[in-house]
């Protein structure tokens, strides 16, 4: 029961960790640019993790691959409000 409630902790961990390379890669490219690409990690993390036998697997499609897309999304969120308005 432990390992289940662990993979959306994995989740949501991985989005407050990889906020910070969110950032840089938002100053390097574009911001719509980043969020158009974890939005794609998302996705087609969740579709992996729907084919998942294991927990181990669950681990790191959904916990660290759908942690990460959606950080690159929730990073950009907060830079795209910011600029765009006063």
């Amino acid at each position: 029961m432990f390992f289940a409630a662990l993979v959306g902790s994995i989740a949501f961990g991985s989005i407050l960790v990889f906020a910070p390379l969110g950032g840089a890669l938002a100053q390097k490219y574009d911001s719509r640019k980043v969020a158009l690409v974890g939005v794609c990690i998302a996705a087609l993390s969740v579709f992996v993790s729907s084919f998942a036998s294991s927990i181990d697997a669950l681990f790191v499609t959904y916990g660290l691959g759908y942690g990460f897309g959606t950080s690159l999304c929730y990073m950009q969120g907060a830079v795209m409000v910011s600029s765009y308005f006063r």
